[in-house]
């Protein structure tokens, strides 16, 4: 899963030069997953996941 502070939007969300397929998403201090998005070739593709930080 790549952070999602690591994406620059330019049109799409590449990462690492490509246009991103795959899960992008963020994390609360102690590691637990805070939120989660779907891409789809650079695009928001899908559901977006957001979790409390009690679970």
């Amino acid at each position: 899963m790549v952070h999602y502070d690591d994406l620059d939007y330019e049109g799409i969300y590449p990462y690492r030069g490509k246009p991103l397929t795959g899960f992008a998403g963020a994390q609360f201090p102690d590691g637990a997953l805070e939120c989660q998005f779907e891409f789809k070739d650079g695009q928001q593709d899908g559901f977006v996941r957001k979790w409390y930080p009690a679970g």
